[in-house]
């Protein structure tokens, strides 16, 4: 009996070292694949931007709105944790947002931030950052020292601390130019601040509201109060002062501002050669620099020669490329 007893203590002991093997096996295989996605998520991970909508602006504070795609998340489903990043541009923070929690897929995730408000830390960074967006083709708006928790449910394993940080690169709005939809010398009569800056007498000056068109490939969108705009020719006169609401938006945004011309200075309206220039922002001191900071050509300026009756040449359309010969469709230096 003795011996057998040991036989069966060696067996149940052999059982009980294989099947805790079999768990530490399980264990380390469970770490291994929450360690990747760890990584994908820390290291190899994209963050796409869409949209990001500045509103509410004031002096210390803004609302921002954000959605976002992430990519490269790894093969499991994980899921993350509210998480405060700080937003950073070309000098440094300027605010930081909370990331909302959410799940990553195989196929990533979509991330949304609605109307969330944000505090000022830096103007200047602020300022910095809306300029190179504005000016560029292309930007870059970093996270930095985001502290969030991930966890793995298939592995098992979390939450576990989190450190973020990521450099995303943003399409710029590189306005350079603004190119005019229509004018109306009867729209909208003029007020005292809009003829403050025309020094011509009464007889010279004439209502103007213009809408001009602008193309804006980033997704940062900015809304701003009313501003104050002049138009120039390229020896800095002033030809027509300007206001309206500025409400910038991605892909395409049209601006409609209204006040007075100078028609003896309009004479000298040339395409190539007029601006349209920022005076100031009735809204936050970092608006008012933005704003100041803008100074772009205008295309189609014929349409205010137009409307000012004054001579104008209007362009011609351009000839179709495509044509068709014998049933086939042909496009101008090859087939279509």
């Amino acid at each position: 009996m003795p011996k057998r007893a040991a036989v069966f203590g060696k067996l149940a002991s052999a059982m009980e070292f294989g099947f805790q093997g079999i768990l530490d096996q399980h264990t380390q295989h469970m770490e291994i694949g929450f360690n990747y996605v760890f990584e994908a998520i820390l290291k190899h991970s994209k963050l796409d931007i869409t949209l990001i909508r500045i509103s509410n602006v004031t002096e210390a504070s803004f609302h921002v709105s954000l959605e976002a795609r992430a990519s490269n998340t790894g093969p499991a489903k994980a899921t993350l944790a509210p998480m405060p990043v700080e937003l950073c541009g070309p000098l440094g923070r300027f605010g930081t947002i909370t990331l909302p929690g959410f799940n990553t897929m195989p196929g990533g995730a979509y991330i949304a931030i609605q109307n969330q408000f944000v505090e000022i830390t830096d103007k200047t960074a602020l300022l910095a950052f809306i300029n190179t967006v504005l000016k560029s083709k292309s930007a870059i708006l970093s996270l930095k020292n985001g502290r969030g928790a991930i966890t793995v449910a298939a592995f098992g394993v979390g939450p576990r601390a989190l450190p973020y940080e990521r450099d995303i690169p943003i399409p710029g709005m590189d306005l350079t130019h603004v190119s005019v939809t229509r004018a109306s010398t009867n729209a909208r009569p003029t007020t005292s601040t809009s003829l403050s800056t025309i020094n011509t007498p009464l007889s010279n000056r004439t209502n103007l509201t213009v809408t001009f068109h602008v193309k804006n490939p980033s997704p940062v969108e900015l809304s701003f109060s009313i501003c104050e705009f002049e138009i120039r020719n390229d020896r800095d006169d002033v030809i027509a002062a300007l206001k309206g609401r500025l409400d910038m938006r991605s892909k395409d945004f049209d601006v409609t501002l209204h006040g007075a011309a100078d028609k003896r200075a309009a004479l000298t309206l040339e395409e190539g050669k007029a601006r349209l220039v920022g005076k100031r922002c009735a809204g936050a001191g970092w608006c008012d620099e933005t704003v100041k900071g803008i100074d772009v050509p205008i295309v189609d300026v014929w349409k205010l020669r137009k409307e000012l009756d004054l001579d104008y040449e209007e362009p011609r359309p351009e000839a179709s490329r495509v044509f068709r010969w014998r049933g086939r469709w042909f496009m101008r230096g090859g087939h279509v």
